[in-house]
């Protein structure tokens, strides 16, 4: 189970995750290659848990969004709904909001989690344009929006928004568990997309996954990939273009070997002997006994 904080959209604000232990048709190309089954948690039903984003010029700037902080749970398979014996997972950092004195934190809240944003802000001065007209082209190619404050530069404002978070745990002795990182690059536990201007995100469908470090999914790939709904890493596709071309490198290679070996066409024991003779002829010794 997972907490966001602050947030009071749940009971006792928990999210109880689905297990999951079915391949996804996004990871059907990667279980040819790995005979294994998907298990995992999941969680997709995000609905009124992060506010609004209209990334429009008439809000702009906005700033980066609320910092929220996730922590999760774990509990045995028996007591999945009785949230009252669910556990916490070691290994988080602490939460900021739950150590400023200026925040209002519920001391049964963890205070320790990942900080996650529904979204994050980009503001960059644009140089070498006089008028809003050319400086919007300029702003068209980082995906941002052109407004102008006071006297100063025009600036360009791009986001960035969520689109899933992802967990690595792994046990912590026998009978506790830890958490070790994000599954995207750099570890980062979120994933965050281009917004596009004139958009409005509500946030209802952010992917929330829990994995194990071991996961294949995850040993085989490392880095985040666009083409792939939750990849995190080289491109499933990528990886299939690399495996043909060694499958066909090594056919190759065989090939040359049979042939060097065909090729090579075995000495007889009478030629040896007679190469033999003749050699040793010419240097004026013996020849050799038959």
């Amino acid at each position: 189970a997972i907490k966001l904080m602050p947030s009071e959209n749940t009971t006792d604000n928990m999210i109880v995750m689905k297990f999951l232990n079915e391949d996804l048709l996004r990871e059907k190309k990667l279980t040819q290659i790995y005979n294994y089954t998907q298990s995992f948690f999941f969680h997709s039903n995000t609905t009124l848990y992060f506010p609004m984003f209209h990334f429009e010029e008439d809000n702009l700037p906005v700033g980066d969004s609320e910092n929220y902080c996730a922590h999760l749970f774990w509990a045995l398979k028996e007591n999945d709904m009785a949230l009252e014996l669910y556990e916490s997972f070691q290994g988080f950092p602490k939460c900021e909001k739950a150590f400023n004195s200026k925040v209002i934190w519920h001391q049964h809240e963890p205070t320790h989690g990942a900080e996650i944003y529904a979204w994050k802000q980009t503001a960059t001065a644009l140089k070498g344009c006089s008028d809003k007209e050319s400086c919007t082209k300029k702003c068209d190619k980082l995906k941002g929006i052109v407004a102008k404050h006071s006297n100063k530069d025009y600036m360009c404002y791009s986001y960035a928004v969520l689109t899933d978070i992802c967990f690595l745990v792994d046990r912590n002795g026998t009978d506790s568990w830890r958490y070790v990182g994000g599954c995207f690059e750099d570890r980062s536990p979120t994933r965050m997309a281009s917004a596009i201007p004139g958009q409005t995100y509500s946030f209802e469908s952010v992917r929330i996954q829990v994995r194990s470090l071991y996961d294949p999914y995850v040993v085989a790939t490392k880095e985040n990939s666009d083409d792939a709904d939750l990849s995190f890493g080289v491109d499933i596709d990528f990886m299939f273009t690399i495996a043909f071309l060694l499958f066909f490198v090594g056919i190759l290679f065989g090939v040359i070997v049979a042939a060097a070996v065909i090729l090579r066409q075995p000495i007889s024991q009478t030629e040896i002997y007679a190469k033999t003779f003749k050699t040793e002829a010419l240097s004026g010794r013996p020849s050799a006994q038959f």
